[in-house]
């Protein structure tokens, strides 16, 4: 091996040691992983200075990035930070930043974080028909699931990764929200703010749903008051 790239390997094997002895603090901060095209919606589970632990938000595709394949990690109205994929497992993936973050952004990371520190809301599995508004355009959609933070939805045509809408159930109000992700016909959404108890109240009367779903919608909202 050359000197300059077993130097290199030496460096990063000592940071990959000095990171996982750091404290690694939890948010559940939405971002995007960009690897130059290729880009997938995920939530932070927990950071460090060093690096972070991402869950995606939805399907690959069958396509996961090469391991050491460097991307940009860019959180929900932070800083892009350029990092590296490390590992992977599931869903779940390991990026090691190429420069270590500021005690600062750290703090802007984790403070930042205003939906729920806790383990992933519940969902409730329904087959109930909705609406999306896109600006002056309507959609029909099914609505497949649904939770305090957020919502699956079958779609008849693409909507567009980042793409800001209404979601409309019944005569209920319309949900303020954007795309998280979309494979297929089926696409993400993320809530503006957390699902309104009283919408939570009529939906888990009128489709019949587990008591736990609706005590965990409660129990988000108290988490973040």
């Amino acid at each position: 091996m050359p000197l300059f790239k077993r130097r290199q390997a030496q460096a990063d094997a000592a940071a990959t040691i000095e990171a996982r002895g750091e404290a690694r603090l939890p948010t559940h901060l939405p971002a995007v992983l960009d690897f130059g095209g290729s880009m997938f919606c995920c939530t932070i589970l927990d950071v460090t200075t060093a690096g972070a632990k991402v869950r995606l938000d939805g399907p690959t595709g069958g396509g996961r990035p090469c391991f050491g394949q460097q991307l940009v990690v860019t959180p929900r109205g932070g800083t892009p930070i350029a990092a590296v994929l490390r590992w992977a497992k599931d869903e779940v993936w390991g990026v090691q930043f190429l420069m270590p973050i500021t005690s600062e952004m750290l703090l802007k990371l984790t403070s930042s974080t205003m939906r729920v520190i806790q383990p992933r809301p519940s969902r409730a599995h329904i087959a109930m028909p909705g609406e999306l508004t896109i600006a002056h355009d309507r959609r029909a959609i099914l609505l497949v699931n649904l939770s305090a933070g957020g919502a699956m939805v079958r779609i008849q045509q693409p909507l567009g990764v980042g793409t800001a809408l209404f979601l409309t159930m019944g005569d209920l109000r319309p949900l303020p929200a954007y795309v998280r992700w979309e494979t297929g016909d089926c696409a993400g959404l993320m809530f503006n703010r957390l699902l309104p108890v009283d919408v939570a109240r009529h939906i888990a009367t009128a489709c019949n749903t587990h008591p736990g779903w609706l005590a965990d919608v409660i129990q988000q909202h108290g988490a973040v008051q």
